[in-house]
């Protein structure tokens, strides 16, 4: 990554995101400062990359307390989806750890799974 910002012929700039308008205005603010999202710290990789992160959590935040809302014994709606997924997942984590230890490491393997989907 460096060598593309720093090559022969000179630095470039980053390519813009949809982030780039946000980080200019806080790269130079305390916040910006001390989370050194300036230029001489490769900041706008940074920002990009906590800015789609944020996202991606807020998005798995809303859709949980959605479905999570109104529990019905009988799924319908996002929760049937949250309901499948949780499937697929303890399928899939059984395939490969006993079923009695699946169900222990289930929440942690699935919550990284979905954060990196969303990403």
């Amino acid at each position: 990554m460096l060598s593309f910002l720093a090559a022969e012929g000179g630095a470039h700039e980053p390519p813009h995101s949809i982030f780039t308008w946000l980080w200019h205005r806080v790269k130079d603010t305390p916040i910006g400062k001390f989370y050194r999202f300036n230029d001489e710290h490769l900041g706008q990789f940074w920002f990009d990359a906590i800015a789609f992160s944020l996202i991606a959590s807020a998005i798995l935040l809303i859709l949980a307390s959605t479905a999570t809302k109104q529990y019905n014994r009988v799924p319908r709606g996002i929760q049937n989806v949250f309901e499948w997924i949780v499937g697929l997942l303890r399928g899939m984590v059984q395939g490969f750890i006993p079923a009695p230890q699946a169900d222990r490491y289930l929440p942690y393997l699935g919550s990284l799974f979905l954060f990196i989907f969303t990403m």
